[in-house]
């Protein structure tokens, strides 16, 4: 029986090389186009077999894509308050080839959303302004405090949802194989 042992492993071994040999990678100047989209993206969000993950940093190679941190605001601490002896989360596991469904690139639209925000706070600002009388004397008070925080409110909220919102854009999908029934 202890014999067998290591001819198991062995061929266990050369099951998962041929295995691995035997998926789909992409050509060389696939992988050179998608390193390039990878670099300037801010997330990348993985669709494999085991799920979806968010990663950040990630790196190409033949094996699959590997990453150095988690998704969105990944950060070195585990939490807001760590004692010095705290472990770091551990480094997310490489993906392989044969996994990968679908990766995504991520970007966010802060300044559109901040200004969105500083016209709506700015209108309801003017609103308060224009409408409730708010000055000593009983008229409109000062039209820069009443419009400005409201709008300026406005613009630091629409940049925090504006920073919480992606925008995906596929850049390498590739088709499922089709069951055979």
């Amino acid at each position: 029986m202890r014999s067998m042992i290591p001819a198991l492993l062995i061929v266990d071994l050369l099951a998962a090389a041929v295995g691995e040999a035997a998926t789909p990678v992409p050509d060389p100047a696939t992988l050179d186009a998608l390193r390039a989209d990878l670099t300037q993206a801010k997330i990348v969000r993985v669709t494999s077999a085991s799920g979806t993950q968010m990663l950040r940093d990630v790196r190409l190679d033949s094996l699959g894509i590997a990453s150095t941190r988690w998704g969105a605001g990944a950060g070195a601490r585990p939490a807001l308050f760590t004692s010095r002896d705290a472990m770091p989360p551990p480094a997310p596991r490489p993906i392989s080839w044969s996994d990968i469904s679908r990766i995504e690139t991520g970007s966010t639209n802060v300044p559109i959303a901040a200004l969105k925000g500083l016209v709506v706070g700015g209108l309801l600002g003017y609103a308060v302004w224009a409408t409730i009388p708010t000055g000593e004397d009983g008229g409109q008070g000062p039209a820069g405090v009443i419009i400005g925080v409201p709008a300026l409110a406005g613009l630091a909220l629409g940049a925090w949802l504006g920073s919480e919102r992606y925008h995906w854009s596929a850049v390498y999908p590739r088709a499922t194989a089709p069951s055979s029934k």
